[in-house]
C-alpha cells in the first residue's frame, strides 16, 4: 500500500548528444513545482544520463 505519493511539473532545458562510436549523453536542468504529502514549493531539478548504442543501426547519429 502506498503511504505517500508526489508529483512535479516544471520547465527544464538541456543538451543531448550522440556520437558515431555509439556513446550518448544528456544533461537537463530546470525548476519544478513539487506537490504531494509535503509542503509544495519550487525546487531545482537536474538529470544526467549516459548510454551506449549497441546496434549497428544508429539512426539518431548524424553522418
Amino acid at each position: 500500500m502506498v503511504k505517500g505519493a508526489f508529483g512535479y511539473a516544471g520547465v527544464v532545458t538541456g543538451i543531448q548528444r550522440s556520437y558515431n562510436s555509439g556513446f550518448n549523453f544528456s544533461f537537463d536542468a530546470g525548476a519544478t513545482y513539487y506537490l504531494g504529502n509535503f509542503e509544495g514549493a519550487i525546487y531545482p531539478v537536474v538529470n544526467v544520463g549516459i548510454g551506449w548504442i549497441f546496434s549497428e543501426k544508429r539512426w539518431c547519429v548524424g553522418r
